[in-house]
C-alpha cells in the first residue's frame, strides 16, 4: 500500500504498546508526517508542524504514548509526544548534535536517545515523565550514526557506535541512576562492519546483533547473553551477502529474523540463533 504525502527522510516506526504501529518521517516541508497502522489498515497521514533537519527517531513511552525526536536547525533536538489522540506542539532541547538521533524505549517508562556531537563523541539523554534528564557525554571517537536498543530488562539500554576504523563499539546503560558512571564505557566488538549494525532483544536481557562485513559483505551475527558476547560469526554461508545494514526483529519464539538487501537489490532473510 502507498501512503499519501511526500517525505524527505527514511521512516521510523515503533509500537505504541497497545497493538498499533506508528511511523513518522520528515516531510518535504520539514514537518513530521505520521501514520498509524492498527493491524488492518493505515490511517490517513497527518502532519505535525515542525522544522526538522534530520530523519525522526520514534520510540514507545508508557500508556500507549510515543515520542518522536529529530535534529533541529540549531543542532538541538526537536520532540513531540503522541498521547494516543493528538500530538503535542514540537519543543526543543538545546545541545550540539551532528547526527540524527537514535532513540529506543528502555521498557521502563522512558526513552533513551543518542546523538553524535563535536569531536565525534556521543551524547545521550533520557526522556521520562514528560521531560528530559540531562545530556551525558560518553566520549569515544565515532565514525557513523549511533544506534540504541533496549535489552527489555530493568531499563537497560545499549548504544552502538562505529569507529573511524569501521569496528563497532557498544556502551551499556544499566538502567539505574542517570550518570556516566552507570554506563559501561565503550567496548570494542571486533571486526569491521558496513554502516551500522542492527540489534534486537529476543529474550529479556539478551541481544542478537546482525551486521554486514565491510571487507567481504557477508552476514555476521553476534549474541550478548547479558554478560558476554559470542563474537562475530559468519552465518548463512558465502551466499548470505548484503549491502548497507540489516534490519533485525524478534519472532516471539526466542529467535530473531534479520533481513538484508542483497547484491541484486533483492531482500533476503536469515533466522537464528
Amino acid at each position: 500500500m502507498t501512503l499519501s504525502g511526500t517525505v524527505s527522510s527514511d521512516p521510523s516506526c515503533t509500537s505504541n504498546g497497545g497493538g498499533k504501529v506508528i511511523c513518522g518521517a520528515t516531510a518535504s516541508s520539514g514537518s513530521l508526517e505520521v501514520a498509524t497502522y492498527n493491524g488492518t489498515t493505515w490511517s490517513t497521514p497527518t502532519t505535525v508542524t515542525a522544522a526538522l533537519f534530520s530523519a525522526p527517531s520514534c520510540a514507545e513511552l508508557p500508556s500507549d504514548e510515543v515520542v518522536c525526536v529529530a535534529r533541529n536547525s540549531a543542532g538541538g533536538l526537536a520532540w513531540s509526544v503522541f498521547n494516543g489522540t493528538m500530538w503535542s506542539a514540537f519543543a526543543n532541547v538545546a545541545t550540539t548534535a551532528i547526527s540524527a538521533p537514535s532513540c529506543t524505549t528502555d521498557n521502563n517508562s522512558g526513552v533513551v536517545c543518542a546523538v553524535y556531537t563535536k569531536a565525534n563523541a556521543t551524547l545521550v539523554n533520557r526522556f521520562f515523565s514528560g521531560r528530559w534528564s540531562s545530556f551525558l557525554n560518553l566520549s569515544g571517537i565515532a565514525g557513523g550514526n549511533p544506534d540504541c536498543t533496549s535489552l527489555n530488562s530493568a531499563g537497560k539500554v545499549t548504544c552502538f557506535a562505529k569507529a573511524y576504523t569501521s569496528e563497532p563499539f557498544v556502551n551499556l546503560f544499566n538502567g539505574k541512576t542517570w550518570t556516566t558512571t552507570d554506563w559501561s564505557g565503550y567496548e570494542g566488538l571486533g571486526g569491521a562492519t558496513n554502516d551500522i549494525i542492527s540489534c534486537t532483544s529476543q529474550i529479556p536481557g539478551d541481544l542478537v546483533c546482525g551486521a554486514i562485513g565491510a571487507l567481504d559483505t557477508h552476514f555476521y551475527a553476534n549474541v550478548f547473553n547479558g554478560t558476554s558476547w559470542t563474537g562475530w560469526i559468519q552465518e548463512g554461508g558465502t551466499t548470505a551477502v548484503g549491502i548497507g545494514s540489516p534490519s533485525c526483529a524478534p519472532l516471539g519464539t526466542g529467535q530473531v529474523i534479520c533481513v538484508v538487501v542483497g547484491a541484486t537489490n533483492k531482500l533476503s532473510s536469515i533466522i537464528g540463533p
